[in-house]
């Protein structure tokens, strides 16, 4: 994949440079949804439903691209296919194991997120009628919130059904609204938050303590043991043990 305009990609939210810089330390951040499909599976059509999807969502056919006078990469839109679906072995035949497999390995999935794609999809046929299918994605590009709109919306495009609700803001366009919001806050929303902030008491935690403004004076303790006897000086114990 080939990035469009690099020029004119998206900076990254404060959350996206805080998951890129553990990614860059070998953390592996993904989103992903895990689908059961009942009926006879028809591979072509569910391929197609997907490149269908693909073409709706900029967050999908993405990629994040590093330039040289920038910490952080933008994020800009790619031009490349529509992944291909995978095709996985079932577990022994077991749901549960089998949907235990595709989670790990959406989780441990690791994307180019210099090149892309930005999505893994596999399935897993369980029997001719039983399915399980995988979407994942980087958290840098989606959470799992835009994981279920994104099932949603490939589970209608498969049924032959439009989507009957258009796309939302991509992840991109959301952290361009965060960063202006930080660069430039509405006069509006900071006296509204400084009202509301005003009327809130101070919290008292456990155990917190009122300071004094008088000065520290320590206290004296006298302290008598029963029993006293005096302790030999070191010098006294040295000079026994030469004479030995």
């Amino acid at each position: 994949m080939h990035p469009v305009s690099p020029s004119s990609g998206f900076p990254l939210s404060p959350n996206q440079r805080r998951l890129w810089s553990l990614q860059r330390e070998g953390a592996v951040y993904n989103a992903l949804v895990v689908l059961r499909l009942s009926g006879r599976l028809e591979p072509t059509r569910l391929q197609a439903a997907l490149g269908e999807v693909w073409g709706r969502h900029d967050g999908l056919s993405s990629c994040f691209v590093q330039r040289s006078e920038l910490r952080f990469p933008l994020q800009a839109r790619a031009l490349g296919p529509t992944p291909d679906v995978q095709v996985l072995a079932a577990v022994a035949g077991s749901l549960e194991a089998s949907g235990a497999e595709l989670v790990r390995r959406g989780l441990e999935h690791r994307f180019d997120l210099a090149s892309g794609p930005l999505l893994y999809a596999a399935r897993m046929a369980l029997s001719d009628t039983e399915h399980l299918l995988l979407l994942a994605r980087p958290s840098l590009s989606g959470d799992a919130q835009a994981q279920v709109r994104l099932a949603e919306e490939l589970l209608a495009a498969y049924a032959g059904r439009a989507s009957e609700e258009e796309p939302g803001l991509e992840h991109a366009q959301y952290a361009e609204w965060q960063n202006q919001l930080l660069a430039e806050p509405e006069p509006a929303a900071a006296e509204h938050w400084a009202r509301a902030l005003a009327q809130v008491k101070p919290l008292t935690l456990p155990f917190e303590r009122t300071r004094r403004e008088a000065p520290f004076l320590p206290a004296r303790v006298e302290v008598r043991f029963a029993g006293e006897r005096r302790l030999p000086r070191a010098e006294e114990h040295t000079s026994e043990l030469q004479s030995r």
